[in-house]
């Protein structure tokens, strides 16, 4: 199973057994029942689901996972707005490749190494 941001309210926040798998899950729970009850709080919603991903170790996987008899895979978001790579030149394609950034790019070199910086 694949828990993700668009999923994470539906399978955590609606199992009461999870409470004791996440520390804190019981107050974030609580608030996040406060702001089903308002409909003018959508957008804190969706602040207790990304606060509820940042909660989850490998520790409360387990836990759920033990519950559930799955397994669990955890798709977090990305909120970096730049990443760096340092390689020698002859992997710049690998090393590039690897990168799901390539939307912009800078490319600085200083002797064999290539220092490559994306962002959004």
């Amino acid at each position: 199973m694949e828990i993700n941001i668009r999923n994470i309210e539906k399978i955590i926040f609606h199992n009461l057994n999870f409470c004791q798998c996440i520390p804190n899950m019981v107050d974030i729970r609580e608030e996040w029942l406060v702001s089903k009850r308002n409909p003018k709080s959508s957008l804190s919603k969706r602040s207790f689901a990304f606060r509820l991903m940042e909660l989850l170790d490998e520790n409360s996987i387990l836990c759920i996972e033990s519950q559930i008899g799955e397994k669990i895979t955890l798709l977090r978001m990305s909120d970096k707005l730049s990443d760096s790579i340092v390689c020698p030149i002859d992997s710049i394609p690998e090393s590039i490749c690897r990168n799901d950034w390539c939307s912009d790019l800078c490319v600085y070199r200083e002797d064999d190494i290539i220092n490559i910086t994306f962002w959004r």
